[in-house]
């Protein structure tokens, strides 16, 4: 039994095919065999002994033959066990990938929600810093046209500066506009 494990599945295959053939090639040998001996006929009386070797050649054909389809039918139902044993580990290896694939998915899903969620919050607050800017820049402009008809000269600065001098020791922040820009001078 060895040696039919050295077999390949195809090898298997046409040996049994052959100890089909050989069995039914055997079979038809005994038939004849068994007629030519009961046969009632004088010119085949002569050869009985013909017909008795085929006999005794058909069944041990069929012997042999029937030994060859058992032993080659249980080498391919091994080599069919191995197939599916090899395929049902395959199948199971490739669920578990499947199963780490969809979990990888539903992770990287997951984050990309959440990046979705940060994304929108973040250009909402850019929105509204963008609105908050074009409205302070609108406040700005208003107060400059409200304010640039006032100018005060140098020496009225002066006369203000001395009158705050009650304030010492705290911050004033006194604005100048001018057409070119503002300036900030802190006087304590």
């Amino acid at each position: 039994m060895g040696i039919l494990f050295a077999f390949s599945k195809s090898a298997t295959s046409t040996a049994l095919d052959l100890s089909e053939i050989a069995l039914l090639l055997f079979g038809v040998l005994l038939v004849v065999g068994l007629v030519g001996e009961y046969a009632n006929v004088d010119r085949w009386k002569k050869h009985v002994k013909v017909f008795e070797m085929f006999v005794i050649i058909g069944v041990a054909g069929e012997l042999l033959a029937d030994g060859g389809i058992f032993l080659f039918s249980r080498h391919l139902q091994t080599i069919a066990d191995g197939e599916i044993a090899n395929l049902t580990k395959e199948a199971g290896d490739a669920k578990k990938s499947a199963e780490g694939a969809a979990d990888a998915a539903s992770r990287a899903k997951a984050f990309a929600d959440e990046a979705s969620t940060v994304a929108g919050v973040a250009i909402g607050k850019s929105k509204a810093a963008e609105d908050a800017s074009e409205h302070a820049l609108a406040l700005a402009w208003r107060a400059e046209r409200y304010a640039a008809w006032r100018t005060i000269s140098d020496k009225q600065a002066g006369i203000i500066v001395k009158h705050l001098a009650s304030l010492q020791g705290h911050t004033l922040n006194v604005f100048v506009f001018t057409d070119e820009y503002v300036r900030l001078y802190r006087r304590t």
